[in-house]
């Protein structure tokens, strides 16, 4: 199954693909027995309601912040500290990918670094500035385009923040790819403690990756922290897009654990 086809399907069952998947059931089903006015009546009205309240659920900030709660975790993977990061004894930096902005018309309409992707590359560069470790990027070209994700950060970091990028991982598709190419590389340089730069939400399924493959001391080095008090409150209870959409991307995080253990037995 290709990468494009596995992100469809994810598309489709995140919100709100899968609150649309419900209505359309519903249709089906009202439509399919309006022969049977006793069955349409249970099963479609169950079923447009399930789809409403879950459309509700996932588009409050309660919800989003009760999820990201379980993927942040500064108390156990918290901001790092120049102290922390002097007794990791890392020997280099890595930093995933995270996508692409592309053919960026303010660019020339080359592909660039979507937002995510640059938070990740200003840190690595801070990184690097702290500690003079050098840099390994880590991204393929997972959706297409003639450029890697990996060629794509070193272009940004070099030229915009004056910072040298020494290796390159471009094969991968995945975060696990990310592990496995990465640690390969870094083998053959006689690296074995690094210090690793995703999102914080992305931390857990990320080092669990690094851990399988087993070839590298990993020191987590978390940015973008998304993690809110959460408390009931009229605010916290109200509908937006904006929760919706962090919903969805805890979602698709919480769901990705799974799909790794399944599929590369990541535990």
């Amino acid at each position: 199954m290709s990468t494009q086809t596995i992100r469809i399907i994810e598309w489709m069952l995140l919100p709100p693909g899968i609150t649309i998947l419900l209505i359309l059931f519903a249709i089906y089903t009202w439509n399919k027995q309006k022969n049977s006015s006793r069955t349409r009546d249970k099963k479609s009205p169950f079923i447009l309601w399930l789809a409403l309240f879950s459309l509700y659920f996932m588009s409050i900030n309660y919800t989003a912040n009760t999820l990201t709660s379980l993927l942040e975790r500064p108390d156990i993977h918290p901001p790092l500290t120049i102290e922390q990061i002097k007794n990791t004894k890392a020997q280099a930096i890595i930093i995933l990918g995270h996508g692409r902005y592309a053919n960026a018309p303010e660019y020339g309409g080359e592909d660039t670094l979507n937002t995510g992707g640059l938070a990740r590359a200003r840190y690595g560069a801070k990184l690097h500035r702290e500690t003079g470790l050098p840099i390994l990027l880590a991204g393929g070209s997972p959706y297409g385009g003639s450029t890697s994700e990996a060629s794509i950060m070193k272009s940004v970091l070099e030229k915009e923040f004056y910072v040298p990028v020494r290796w390159l991982e471009e094969k991968s598709k995945n975060t696990f790819e990310n592990a496995l190419y990465s640690s390969q590389l870094l083998e053959k340089e006689n690296i074995q403690r690094v210090l690793m730069v995703t999102h914080s939400r992305d931390i857990f399924r990320a080092l669990k990756a690094f851990q399988t493959v087993g070839k590298l001391q990993v020191t987590p080095a978390p940015t973008l922290f998304a993690r809110q008090a959460n408390k009931i409150t009229l605010k916290s209870l109200t509908p937006n897009p904006y929760a919706l959409g962090r919903t969805a991307v805890a979602i698709h995080e919480l769901a990705g654990m799974y799909w790794y253990r399944w599929r590369y037995n990541v535990e």
